[in-house]
């Protein structure tokens, strides 16, 4: 399961909570589809 996966699954289960993405991805799609799906910031490693 990947973050994006755990972040709808929570959302499934009503909760709400700020979420930060620790990622090594850098392209704007992936940074994009993080905050779209809710995450609330992110960082790239």
């Amino acid at each position: 399961m990947n973050g994006y996966e755990v972040l709808k699954q929570m959302h499934r289960e009503n909760v709400y909570v700020p979420i930060m993405f620790l990622s090594a991805r850098t392209e704007v799609e992936d940074i994009v589809r993080g905050l779209d799906e809710g995450g609330e910031g992110r960082r790239s490693i």
